[in-house]
């Protein structure tokens, strides 16, 4: 069992967990100089530049796109590997907080009427999950 993917079911989608070592993107698109959305993706998983993924929205799976990466940053940093801590001082924190946020459209921070801004998964993540759930295959009882 060590190793292996893993998954918390829920009777709420919501609250179903997402399986496996997992990683978070920022994705650019051709289509804006801001950043178009994040993307959880399995570790192993190789995304880049220039390449086309696979994605599929991560409220709902139906939801699915092929999109052509501009750019792509990796997100996720382990901070903390049990004996030394790597973070970092508090005014590099800052630094970067403020370089992230002028990555996003300005519009997502609009108090009125703020922009969705979306969080997606790669379709192998939502196959994995399928998968998992499929393999549980929890079936109830009709009353």
């Amino acid at each position: 069992m060590e190793g292996s993917s893993k998954i918390k079911f829920s009777d709420d989608p919501s609250k179903v967990t997402l399986p496996g070592s997992k990683t978070v993107y920022r994705v650019w698109t051709e289509s804006s100089p801001h950043a178009a959305f994040d993307l959880i993706a399995l570790e192993h998983e190789k995304l880049s530049e220039g390449s086309e993924i696979k994605i599929r929205s991560s409220v709902d799976r139906r939801k699915k796109f092929i999109v052509s990466v501009k750019k792509i940053e990796r997100l996720h940093q382990l901070i903390w590997e049990g004996k030394e801590n790597s973070v970092s001082k508090l005014e590099e924190s800052r630094a970067h907080l403020e370089a992230q946020i002028e990555t996003f459209n300005p519009d997502l921070f609009n108090l009125k009427k703020p922009m969705k801004y979306e969080v997606y998964i790669t379709d192998e993540l939502s196959k994995l999950t399928e998968t998992l759930m499929e393999e549980k295959n929890v079936w109830r009882t009709l009353p």
